[in-house]
């Protein structure tokens, strides 16, 4: 008998509700209706469900579940639900609209990831308490504008034990506070930075692989200083005047840690940078917390425009770079023609595509001379470089955009979270237990990736714990805290050869965790911002 949703009308409901939720017209829990588990089909395995629906649909508790809403518009590898044994995890994060070159990055390390598991190493082995060889698959799902009810899908509808995510640290709390931890759902985040998530009560089941904005902040210290220093040297700021220092910053959990931590002096590091003397601190609302009432940019810019700064310090995300910088660029002869136009220092978070596109559209600002970056991961680890060449391989030889490694090794600890808990459908705080089993230096490192994947997941089955080693570094992580620490490497926008701007390679410059400063490469020189051409064109 077909169900309703397969008759005429039933279809025609179901798209009047998907439009209703779309349109926020219906309430939440109406809108979980579209995928309620009432009238479901039986099945033995998700197989079935897929092969019954012709989409992807997934088996939980005996019943067909279709996996697909507005939100959620895929499964990775796009064939898993077709075979047998699939354990399904969550991915949530900024995929569409104005911030999805910051959360596509990390989906597609995830999915390299994933593909290599199963590409390579035929899926997941058996689990020790029985059953046969695995598939790990993942539904990739845009937060929305309610990360909320994104992850109430995964979790009531769809019962995944893990989900990677989210892009930012707001909604990464949200949807942990709201619906992973009352639930016993493992987040793992791969780019939510804020010093924050160290101390958040988590039950253990909130982890991260980027490390805390207090390690990054660190290096834009430095460079606020090295900027100081050129603007002294060159005569724009005389020894007895005041730097002029503006920080618009981001109202949202990212945001105001990032300003909070640049205002003090750090308590981590053995030898810690100097605290900023911030002559403009300014708060701008958060787009994602309210997408109806826009924002209004022009006030904004007009107040960064008035202060005049030598250096703005922008503590937040994508949004500055599309929605502040440009005004300010194009206002700044008219409202400070006898000043130089000013630095701008800007955390991972402002490390989108849209800044290359802005920065190649305005050459004659010179602007690419003015920007100097900082990201978690100074590309620099053992394993990068693979990881890298892997990437380039699946995604049109583009490279790695930002964060993309901590989201590959996101997915890897997933399978190796697996692994220990020696469970064929292990639950969420199962697999919470076993991420503090990652960081075993009594074992023989485990390299990221597909060599040897089978043969390490066995040894992670049989010893319980491992000595992981990541493409974003070692990832020492911490049992208490969730989270571990990393090198934070520095960037600035460089002219490609085809004449696009873009972010790599990294500056031969970056802070190194151990050393608690900034460190250079073997054989090259330090970054001197005063230099013509310091930030040279890629070869």
């Amino acid at each position: 008998m077909a169900s309703e949703e397969r008759t005429p009308a039933g279809r025609q409901l179901r798209t009047w509700l998907t439009s209703a939720c779309l349109l926020g017209l219906i309430s939440t829990s109406s809108c979980n209706a579209v995928v309620d588990t009432k009238g479901r089909e039986t099945c033995s395995d998700s197989s079935e469900c897929s092969a019954r629906y012709g989409e992807p649909s997934a088996c939980v508790e005996s019943a067909c579940v279709r996996l697909l809403t507005p939100q959620c518009t895929e499964v990775w590898p796009n064939d898993a639900l077709t075979k047998k044994n699939v354990i399904l995890i969550g991915f949530v994060g900024a995929l569409e609209g104005g911030f999805a070159s910051y959360g596509g990055p990390t989906k597609e390390g995830a999915e390299l990831a994933l593909t290599q598991i199963e590409v390579l190493s035929n899926g997941l082995p058996a689990a020790p308490d029985g059953g046969g060889q695995r598939q790990l698959a993942m539904l990739v799902c845009d937060h929305g504008s309610d990360v909320s009810a994104v992850a109430r899908h995964l979790v009531d509808n769809v019962h995944v034990p893990m989900i990677i995510g989210d892009s930012f640290s707001t909604p990464t709390l949200t949807m942990f506070d709201e619906v992973a931890r009352p639930a016993g759902v493992l987040v793992l985040s791969p780019s939510a930075t804020s010093p924050g998530l160290t101390t958040h009560e988590d039950d253990g089941l909130l982890w991260r692989t980027s490390p805390s904005d207090v390690v990054q902040v660190e290096l834009l210290k430095y460079l606020v200083v090295d900027v100081d220093k050129v603007l002294r040297d060159s005569g724009v700021v005389s020894e007895d005047q005041r730097t002029k220092i503006a920080m618009p910053t981001k109202k949202d959990s990212a945001g105001i840690g990032l300003a909070n931590a640049a205002a003090k002096l750090s308590d981590d590091a053995a030898i810690p940078a100097p605290v900023v003397d911030v002559g403009f601190p300014y708060q701008y609302e958060n787009p994602d917390e309210q997408p109806g009432n826009p924002i209004d940019w022009p006030l904004h810019i007009s107040k960064i425009l008035e202060y005049g700064p030598h250096i703005v310090l922008a503590m937040g995300t994508g949004e500055f770079v599309t929605s502040m910088l440009q005004g300010i660029e194009d206002g700044w002869d008219a409202k400070n023609p006898n000043l130089p136009r000013p630095w701008y220092l800007m955390p991972e978070g402002d490390k989108v595509s849209e800044l290359g596109v802005l920065v190649g559209k305005n050459r004659s600002y010179g602007l690419n001379e003015r920007i100097v970056g900082t990201a978690p991961g100074a590309r620099r680890s053992r394993l990068f470089d693979s990881f890298s060449t892997a990437f380039q391989g699946t995604f049109d030889q583009r490279e790695p955009g930002n964060l993309a490694e901590f989201g590959y090794d996101a997915a890897y600890l997933a399978a190796y979270a697996i692994a220990i808990s020696r469970k064929a459908n292990p639950t969420g705080r199962e697999l919470a237990e076993a991420m503090k089993h990652m960081s075993c230096h009594d074992k023989p490192p485990v390299p990221v990736g597909p060599t040897g994947f089978s043969g390490h997941f066995r040894d992670a089955a049989t010893d319980g714990c491992i000595d992981f080693d990541g493409a974003s570094g070692p990832l020492d992580f911490n049992p208490d805290t969730g989270e571990a620490l990393s090198d934070i490497g520095m960037w600035c926008v460089r002219r490609n050869p085809d004449g696009s701007y873009g972010f790599e390679p990294p500056l031969d410059s970056y802070y190194s965790v151990n050393d608690s400063a900034v460190a250079v490469d073997p054989g090259k020189a330090p970054l001197d911002l005063s230099k013509a051409g310091w930030c040279a064109p890629k070869k």
